[in-house]
C-alpha cells in the first residue's frame, strides 16, 4: 500500500532476540518510538514499553510502509541501520508529503539489513501474460492499423489473452490533458493533470493487478509532436521551393512568351505547389488523434514494485511498439512507470524513451477488435 493507516492505540517500544522473519532471523531488533527516542542506542536491557503516539498533523497517525529513511550508526552489536518510518500529511488529497516527525524507527545490524528489507519492502510482482508486437502481421496484418498505429490493439490484445476482457475506449480514466484543447501537434503543448485523475487511476491499477489483470494505459511522449514539427518545416520548405520554382517559370514565360514547353511546365509546377500545399496545410494543422488528446501510445501495466535507490514505488509495462524479434526490450524488466503525487512518468528500459501516463483503460466484456 502507499499509505497506512495506524489503528495500534500505542506504540510498542522494545528489545527482540532471534527474531523469526519468513524464513529467516534477526540476531536482534529494536523499535524505538516517536522522535523522544530517536536513534537511541541498541540495548538488550530494554522491555516491551507502550508509548503514547506524539502525531502533530491530528490523532490519525499515517505512514508511508515504502519509506525507506537510514541512518547507521556502531554500537557494541556492530554497525546498526535505523529505518525510520515519518508522520505522512495526506491533505488535501492527493498530497502526500513526508514529515520530519518521527514515529517509530527499527533497529536492525547491518549485516542482517538484506533479511530486514527482503522481509519488510515489497519486491515487484506481475501478473502472467504474454507479449506481442503491434508490429505481427500474423495478428494485425488485416488490421487497418497495421502497421504504423496498432499499438492500442496490441496491447488489448495482451489483455484479453490473459482475462478475456476489452479495454474499451469511452470509458477510461483520464489522467492527463493538453490546456488548450484541438491545437495542432505543432503547438508543442505539455499536458497537465486533471484533479483526482491520477487518484482514481492508481487505485484502479492496483486493484486489477492484485486480482491478477494487467491493464492498458495510454502514454504522452514529446518525441511524436518533435517528429511532425520536424515534418511539418520539411513540408513547408518543400512548398516555398515549390512557390519559387512557379515564380521561376512565370519570369521565363515574361520573357520567352507562352510557348508550349514552357506552358506544360508552368503546368506540372503548379500542380506541385498545389500538392505541396495541401501536404503542408493537412502536417500543420493535423491535431490530437485519441479522444484523450494527449495520449500518443498504449502500453500494457504487468507489475508493481519498489525501487530502493529512488525511494519509489513504479509499475512495470510491456511496451508493444518495437519489433517481433525485440521481445527482450518489449519486456525489458527496467520499463518503469514511477507513481509521482500528481503524475506516473516513467521511460523504457532499453533506450530510455520517456513517457507520461495520460489514461488508465477500465476493463469490459464488451468492445472492439480487430483481429480475427
Amino acid at each position: 500500500e502507499r499509505i497506512l493507516t495506524v489503528t495500534q492505540d500505542k506504540c510498542p517500544s522494545g528489545h527482540y532476540k532471534n527474531v523469526k522473519l519468513g524464513e529467516n532471523r534477526l540476531s536482534l531488533l529494536q523499535i524505538n518510538c516517536t522522535s523522544d527516542f530517536e536513534n537511541a542506542k541498541i540495548d538488550e536491557t530494554i522491555t516491551s514499553t507502550w508509548r503514547e503516539w506524539k502525531p502533530k498533523l491530528g490523532s490519525k497517525i499515517v505512514i508511508k510502509p515504502i519509506e525507506k529513511a537510514q541512518v547507521f550508526a556502531e554500537s557494541t552489536y556492530g554497525n546498526v541501520v535505523y529505518y525510520q518510518f515519518h508522520e505522512l500529511k495526506t491533505e488535501p488529497v492527493p498530497v502526500e508529503e513526508l514529515t520530519d516527525n518521527l514515529m517509530f524507527e527499527f533497529a536492525v545490524l547491518e549485516k542482517e539489513k538484506h533479511i530486514f528489507e527482503e522481509y519488510l519492502y515489497p519486491n515487484e510482482h506481475n501478473v502472467n501474460v504474454t507479449w506481442v508486437s503491434q508490429f505481427d502481421k500474423t495478428l494485425f496484418g488485416d488490421c487497418s492499423c497495421y502497421s504504423s498505429s496498432c499499438c492500442f490493439y496490441a496491447s488489448q490484445y495482451i489483455v484479453k489473452s490473459s482475462t478475456g476482457l476489452y479495454s474499451p475506449n469511452g470509458n477510461q480514466i483520464a489522467i492527463m490533458e493538453f490546456p488548450v484543447k484541438n491545437e495542432p501537434l505543432i503547438s508543442m503543448q505539455t499536458p497537465v493533470p486533471i484533479p483526482d485523475g491520477l487518484t482514481q487511476g492508481v487505485k484502479y491499477i492496483n486493484s486489477s493487478l492484485a486480482a491478477g489483470k494487467p491493464v492498458v494505459v495510454g502514454v504522452y511522449y514529446r518525441e511524436r509532436q518533435e517528429k511532425q514539427l520536424n515534418k511539418t518545416d520539411k513540408a513547408r520548405k518543400e512548398l516555398l521551393k515549390s512557390q519559387e520554382n512557379v515564380d521561376s517559370i512565370n519570369k521565363q514565360i515574361e520573357i520567352y512568351g507562352k510557348t508550349e514547353d514552357l506552358l506544360s511546365k508552368k503546368n506540372e509546377l503548379e500542380k506541385t505547389l498545389k500538392e505541396a500545399q495541401e501536404k503542408y496545410n493537412k502536417l500543420s494543422q493535423e491535431g490530437p488523434f485519441n479522444s484523450v488528446e494527449p495520449t500518443f501510445h498504449y502500453l500494457v501495466v504487468v507489475g508493481k514494485g519498489y525501487d530502493a535507490e529512488q525511494k519509489r514505488e513504479y509499475y512495470r509495462f510491456f511496451d508493444v511498439g518495437v519489433g517481433t524479434e525485440n521481445q527482450t526490450n518489449g519486456t525489458h524488466d527496467r520499463n518503469r512507470l514511477y507513481i509521482y503525487n500528481d503524475k506516473l512518468v516513467g521511460s523504457r528500459g532499453f533506450d530510455g524513451m520517456k513517457y507520461t501516463v495520460t489514461e488508465v483503460r477500465r476493463h469490459s466484456k464488451t468492445g472492439k477488435d480487430c483481429t480475427k
